[in-house]
């Protein structure tokens, strides 16, 4: 897998405040604007959820046949968050 995002059982005893402050991918986001360089993801496996995000945020995806990208949390009516939505074209 590229990333299977988040654990959804972690966070189930989360409050949706406590979910809001954990950005954990605020310092990437941050280093991907930053960096000079094009950025690559290279992806042959599951890349769900924030892992899907994580890859969207590069400037180029590598697709292997094994990939499979996908925005899981709307199953459970979350909104996708890192732009997830917004960097879909």
């Amino acid at each position: 897998a590229f990333a299977a995002g988040a654990d959804i059982a972690e966070m189930t005893s989360l409050t949706y405040d406590q979910t809001q402050s954990q950005n954990k991918f605020a310092q990437w986001d941050t280093f991907s604007q930053k960096i000079q360089k094009p950025i690559i993801a290279a992806v042959n496996g599951f890349a769900l959820g924030g892992g899907c995000e994580l890859a969207m945020m590069c400037d180029m995806i590598i697709a292997g046949d094994k990939a499979q990208f996908g925005q899981p949390e709307i199953n459970l009516g979350v909104m996708a968050g890192l732009g997830g939505t917004q960097r879909l074209t």
